[in-house]
């Protein structure tokens, strides 16, 4: 078994509600009589999807991870950037900062006979490894939350270093509730953030993109939720930058040299 980038070869062959793209030909068995324009609205969804995951793969080189046999599929799982979840309305935290860093898991599927045998973390695990060696800085995941489903559990998540960061209900009328896991792909090399500027979230940007381009990771902290509350005057709307403690002189210095220059 190989666990490989869901290319465009791949996308042609798997098959699951979230990757099934194949066109519905004939009405299926059993299939209420009357109800033909429902089929034509599932078509529709699924060559919206087929475009969707076409587009990542170009533009971002993979659409997720598979799990391969002999060619035949036993396992994978989606994603995408927080952006495009956010543009398609999939399942996500709160948008914050780290919007541009973030990777979010979309659809999880592992074949019945794989299930409960590790399939499932070797993917989880590989799909971390694949968000490292791109640049990505965290990764969140959203398990549904009403333990009606086992496969469903966040326990996956929770043993791969996820943590969880809030719930959200997507539907007043079925109450399916989803618990929002995050990863944070440096935790086990930075074990502490520093501050070492403080300004307006316009500023804190440039700062941010500064350091970034020395090579130094950010991570920007603020008491209010700015997406939610836009504040741009007084303490509530200043913004922390943080630096892993062991690149805070070089941090320090490169912020104080601009800041002579500037004078």
């Amino acid at each position: 078994m190989k666990i490989i980038p869901i290319d465009q070869e791949n996308l042609d062959r798997l098959y699951s509600p979230c990757l099934d793209f194949r066109p519905i030909e004939e009405v299926p068995p059993g299939f209420p009589k009357g109800s033909e324009a429902h089929l034509d609205w599932i078509q529709e969804r699924r060559e919206e999807r087929r475009d969707f995951y076409q587009y990542l793969v170009k533009k971002y080189g993979a659409a997720g991870l598979v799990a391969l046999t002999r060619r035949k599929a036993l396992g994978w799982l989606t994603f995408f950037p927080k952006e495009e979840a956010r543009r398609i309305g999939w399942i996500r935290a709160v948008d914050d900062y780290f919007n541009q860093e973030t990777l979010v898991m979309g659809c999880f599927w592992v074949s019945e006979s794989k299930r409960n045998k590790g399939l499932g973390a070797e993917l989880i695990e590989a799909g971390k490894e694949w968000a490292r060696n791109n640049y990505w800085r965290y990764i969140e995941a959203a398990p549904r939350g009403d333990g009606l489903d086992p496969w469903y559990s966040p326990a996956p998540l929770q043993k791969a270093g996820f943590v969880f960061i809030e719930g959200r209900i997507t539907s007043l009328e079925s109450q399916r509730r989803f618990l929002i896991y995050r990863c944070d792909l440096l935790e086990k090399e930075v074990t502490r953030w520093v501050q070492v500027w403080e300004d307006t979230a316009f500023r804190v940007e440039v700062v941010k993109s500064f350091l970034e381009s020395n090579g130094i990771p950010t991570h920007l902290e603020s008491d209010v939720v700015l997406s939610l509350h836009p504040f741009t005057q007084g303490p509530l709307g200043e913004v922390r930058v943080k630096v892993p403690e062991q690149m805070q002189e070089k941090a320090e210095e490169l912020l104080r040299e601009v800041h002579e220059i500037g004078e």
